[in-house]
């Protein structure tokens, strides 16, 4: 018997390829970018609360679409770390 892939499951596992690739990028964004971009995104404070946060923005496409991500990243607690408090997720058609 042969097993043969529908264009349903093609579409799907290319979609799930697209959100890994996602995935891996915005983690290593946090990983090597937040750190090495901290002293500059300080100037960026959150409006919210200016005291606390400063704001690690992230964009990307993936299939059809385009991703905005904010981070509020707190400075405040412990000078010497970085702990992400809060994440908005915007998703947009590209254009």
């Amino acid at each position: 018997m042969e097993y043969r892939r529908s264009a349903t499951h093609e579409r799907h596992n290319r979609r799930l390829r697209f959100i890994a690739q996602g995935l891996v990028m915005v983690l290593v964004a946090l990983h090597h970018s937040l750190p090495a971009q901290a002293e500059r995104l300080r100037r960026s404070r959150a409006p919210d609360e200016p005291e606390s946060y400063f704001l690690f923005r992230l964009g990307f496409a993936d299939s059809g679409s385009w991703h905005r991500l904010e981070f509020w990243v707190d400075d405040a607690t412990a000078p010497e770390r970085l702990f992400i408090e809060k994440l908005v997720h915007e998703i947009l058609p590209l254009p």
